[in-house]
């Protein structure tokens, strides 16, 4: 059931690409996807408890939850900022140093991890987004030049 909730944010962009639903809107404008789109999903308790408002629905993905209630508005600014921070990445692993693998693990983590996180207060992924920023505007041959020892002439 927790597969459809992504695929329900993208109808909301679909039905509202400028602005979406709205942030923070996803829970409240969910049962009206579910009960007109899904409704074989009804029979399950866990979407039932979402439905009378036991649970809190969450969005699953950060990607798909910014695309849904922020509409394009929203979403282009935070995926510009992500491939910002991705191409950080890149400047990072193509060094021939030890630094560069972790740059691009640290890319995995950051990719999957909002996969199953839909929460912006989810703190390990600015993290990696921050270290990833980081590492990308570092400059390792500026870095190996100021450790050389200069001999006086």
């Amino acid at each position: 059931v927790r597969l459809v909730f992504p695929f329900i944010c993208l109808q909301m962009f679909a039905t509202n690409p400028l602005f979406g639903v709205g942030a923070g809107a996803f829970a409240e404008a969910l049962p009206a996807f579910i009960v007109e789109d899904y409704s074989w999903a009804i029979q399950f308790g866990e979407v039932a408890r979402y439905l009378n408002g036991t649970l809190t629905p969450s969005a699953v993905s950060l990607y798909t939850r910014v695309i849904g209630e922020l509409g394009l508005i929203g979403a282009i600014p935070f995926f510009s900022f992500l491939i910002s921070s991705l191409r950080c990445v890149g400047k990072v692993a193509s060094c021939d140093i030890p630094r560069g693998y972790h740059a691009v693990f640290l890319c995995m983590v950051l990719l999957c991890s909002q996969l199953q996180f839909a929460s912006f207060v989810y703190l390990p992924f600015w993290l990696v987004v921050g270290f990833l920023d980081a590492a990308g505007r570092s400059d390792p041959q500026r870095e190996s030049r100021s450790n050389v020892v200069r001999t006086p002439q």
